[in-house]
């Protein structure tokens, strides 16, 4: 079994486990390298820290808002942090369903959204999600465009962070 930094993505090492299935199984910790950055100095900010993921990485509650978005979320989105802290992830995103009159999280499509199940999904289970593949029909001013790509949540005690990464096309 795999052991991989839950923060960082970078492999640790392996663990064996009696009840592992296979050899492609992964579990999370956290590197020695994070675990000086992130607790060595508590006034460090949460901020600074998403920021140093590399990859866009947005904090959300679980109403589905944003509390808080790293420098590459912003810079993939294309907005100030202003513009996303306390509106709903899909709004965010701009995704096209979000639009509708009911709102994120309310339409009949966002009943099949990987991005919003999964986020809940960490917060009713407390389990973290790895790379799984998600779209997201996103609306600009004259049309939508497919994005696709893989998110990883993370539960925190009052929100969880979607991360994403490896766009795969748009």
């Amino acid at each position: 079994m795999k052991v991989i930094c839950a923060w960082c993505n970078q492999e640790i090492g392996d663990k064996w486990e009696q009840d592992a299935v296979s050899d492609f199984e992964v579990t999370h910790g956290i590197c020695n390298s994070c675990k000086e950055y992130f607790f060595a100095d508590r006034r460090r900010t949460l901020d600074k820290f998403l920021n140093r993921l590399g990859a866009p990485v947005l904090m959300v509650n679980q109403q589905g808002e944003v509390v808080l978005a790293n420098t590459q979320a912003l810079q993939f989105l294309g907005k100030e942090l202003d513009s996303v802290v306390g509106f709903k992830g899909g709004e965010v995103m701009e995704c096209a369903y979000a639009k509708l009159p009911e709102g994120c999280g309310n339409t009949k499509h966002c009943v099949a959204c990987t991005i919003r199940n999964n986020v809940m999904e960490t917060f009713t289970t407390g389990k973290s999600l790895r790379q799984v593949p998600a779209y997201l029909n996103r609306q600009n001013r004259s049309s939508i465009h497919k994005l696709v790509f893989l998110i990883s949540t993370l539960f925190f005690a009052d929100a969880a962070s979607l991360r994403i990464y490896d766009l795969l096309y748009a």
